[in-house]
């Protein structure tokens, strides 16, 4: 392989094409990181249906070691590539996909990872995993076109600590833009101990017991304490009279 001398990602690739919408998202399990790269890519004025077909048909390494070949038209035996989906299409162009399962100990070093920031970490033991990166998402320093991008990393671990924008059901969104991007980064400290099934409490409704009819009971009080009322003045009555004859 002939190595050539820029790095180019992916998904700095995929950026480049204006009519594509790129979401990225990083399942975390017990002792793998999947990565997912969903992706619109909508035919444009300067680009057709069989440019975009051209493009997914290209190979694109997963390893910041592989990634500098002299093609990407060829697959070569020795490197890691990704796994694309079937091209979905939605009539102004394609949906498709990327997807690489790596062991946790290996996502660091992904292309995507090792490009997306200046200073990243990702501290994993039997207990916890610590996702944190610096501030600056390079996507944006080399692409004015990019508007946005959306990164989510969903586990089914419990989450102590987070700085996401967005958590809804188990996955933490981070919304970066051309506006914030200098000033954002990742934080995420996830509890291995435990996850998020275990803490759910099953809420059951109570069961509704039938309401005793106590009508009669209320009735048959209201007389007796009228009785023993109307009884007393009586009593009272009489000695009165008594009094004042």
């Amino acid at each position: 392989m002939i190595k050539i001398k820029k790095m180019i990602t992916l998904i700095g690739l995929l950026l480049v094409l204006s009519g594509c919408t790129v979401d990225y998202t990083v399942v975390i399990s017990e002792n793998n990181i999947k990565e997912n790269i969903y992706v619109v890519d909508n035919v444009l004025e300067n680009r057709n249906k069989d440019d975009i077909k051209n493009f997914y048909n290209l190979w694109y390494p997963v390893y910041n070691e592989d990634m500098i070949i002299e093609s990407y038209n060829e697959k070569y035996d020795d490197v890691s590539y990704y796994n694309k989906s079937e091209l979905n299409d939605i009539g102004n162009g394609y949906i498709y996909s990327y997807q690489y399962n790596h062991d946790i100990n290996d996502y660091k070093n992904s292309m995507i990872w090792n490009y997306a920031f200046d200073n990243k970490s990702i501290i994993e033991n039997n207990k916890r995993i610590l996702i944190s990166t610096s501030k600056g998402l390079n996507f944006f320093r080399d692409n004015t076109v990019l508007s946005s991008i959306k990164i989510n990393i969903k586990t089914d671990y419990v989450v102590q600590n987070n700085n996401a924008d967005i958590v809804n059901e188990g996955i933490y969104t981070w919304e970066f833009t051309k506006d914030n991007y200098m000033n954002k980064n990742i934080y995420i400290d996830i509890d291995k101990t435990k996850k998020i099934s275990d803490e759910e409490e099953i809420i059951t409704d109570p069961v509704e017991e039938e309401p005793e009819d106590k009508g009669s009971d209320f009735s048959l009080y209201y007389i007796c304490g009228g009785l023993a009322l109307f009884v007393i003045v009586l009593i009272i009555l009489f000695k009165l009279k008594k009094q004042f004859r």
